[in-house]
């Protein structure tokens, strides 16, 4: 978890970011700890969902239904408003026994995820489904968690990045909480990690640095290794349909989904959450009678624009490889990923430009500050370094 992500789920659930805070690994980042001061909170996700999951069971506001399967969407006689959905519920005991239930509701949040239903369940209202936006890598990763050996204490976390087209191979070291650490092997153009024990190694001594396969080579594997290849960034844009019913709201990767690697999920849907606040707050501000008349369109809206630069930055780095297919780059992103290439090759001899990128992949500032004279110069300056080197080898 970054600092921004941790900002906004302070404001809302403070007791659990504490928790987080002292049950987690926290240094700064990484090898660059020395000058970066890019904060993160690193913990495995059965630790994040326990810890919310504890809490919100202690608000008497909140109560959960288990075993239950949403299938639909209700709506109104005019089919103008949702509400409430229907829900399929399963007998834990017997699981033969089956109950069909319709929830009303005043608003319906579909925070369920890129396996979203919600397309589908429009159109049997009489809806067009929103058009989608996909771009795909082809990229995988596999994860297995270790005994700590203690080489990285002093610089963990590991990272070792990609640069697509060329190099599809990556991985990173994360200390997690019990003394353990996630290592994560990821590649794309298809290149995928082995879900094995030793085509995971060998993955590993494949990188183009060996600081992981030295890490992992002989520390003690405490759990099996898990892959995943649905890495598919993908937009589906509800601001753009002409018709959308009232009190529905899309939130998460159930609209927006990234590419995962990016590690840019948690703080969006974090992000998205705050906006969901502050719309509900505006809402009653405008209607103190509870009318949400024009909510779900607005919210949908302002939620594409919080969504853009994520997405620009996910699908920028997606089109560097071979084999991306989907909706491809534009002028200004093609001009975009360019300059980028500029400021990553600064950023590694500059401490304050590497901590303006951090901030800006997370969400902190915004892309702006990449583009200030005192950055653009140095990112500029690289086009002349690399002329000069041209040159200088053909005259040799």
């Amino acid at each position: 978890m970054n600092k921004e992500s941790a900002r906004v789920l302070s404001l809302y659930n403070p007791i659990t970011c504490t928790c987080l805070s002292e049950k987690s690994f926290n240094p700064l980042f990484g090898k660059l700890s020395t000058f970066i001061q890019q904060a993160l909170i690193m913990f495995s996700r059965d630790l994040l969902d326990r810890q919310i999951r504890r809490r919100l069971a202690e608000n008497t506001n909140v109560h959960f239904l288990e075993g239950g399967t949403v299938t639909g969407l209700l709506a109104n006689s005019s089919r103008a408003e949702v509400a409430g959905v229907s829900v399929r519920f399963r007998d834990r005991h017997n699981p033969g026994n089956i109950n069909e239930e319709n929830l009303n509701a005043d608003l319906v949040v579909d925070a369920s995820g890129k396996v979203s239903q919600t397309p589908k369940w429009l159109k049997k209202l009489g809806y067009e489904p929103p058009p989608e936006t996909v771009i795909n890598a082809f990229v995988g990763y596999a994860t297995r968690i270790y005994e700590c050996s203690g080489k990285f204490s002093d610089t963990a976390p590991v990272f070792v990045s990609t640069a697509p087209p060329f190099r599809t191979r990556g991985g990173a070291i994360f200390p997690i909480e019990g003394d353990r650490w996630l290592v994560t092997l990821g590649g794309g153009d298809r290149d995928y990690p082995p879900a094995d024990e030793a085509g995971f190694v060998e993955f590993a001594r494949s990188l183009p640095t060996p600081i992981i396969y030295d890490a992992i080579k002989d520390a003690e594997a405490i759990a099996p290794v898990y892959s995943y290849r649905g890495t598919e960034n993908r937009l589906r844009h509800y601001e753009r349909l002409r018709r959308y019913p009232e009190n529905l709201l899309i939130v998460g990767h159930a609209v927006c989904a990234f590419n995962p690697v990016y590690g840019q999920g948690m703080t969006v849907a974090a992000l998205d959450a705050q906006m969901l606040d502050e719309c509900l707050l505006h809402q009653r501000q405008r209607y103190p009678e509870g009318n949400l008349t024009g909510l779900a369109r607005q919210f949908q809206q302002k939620l594409a624009k919080l969504h853009a630069i994520p997405w620009t930055f996910a699908i920028s780095q997606d089109s560097r490889y071979r084999l991306s297919e989907g909706a491809k780059p534009n002028l200004a992103t093609r001009l975009t990923i360019d300059y980028m290439d500029l400021v990553l090759k600064v950023l590694v001899g500059d401490a304050k430009v590497c901590q303006a990128f951090l901030e800006v992949l997370h969400l902190i500032e915004s892309p702006a500050v990449l583009f200030h004279p005192r950055i653009a110069v140095k990112a500029i300056g690289q086009l002349v370094s690399n002329g000069q080197k041209v040159e200088g080898t053909r005259q040799n």
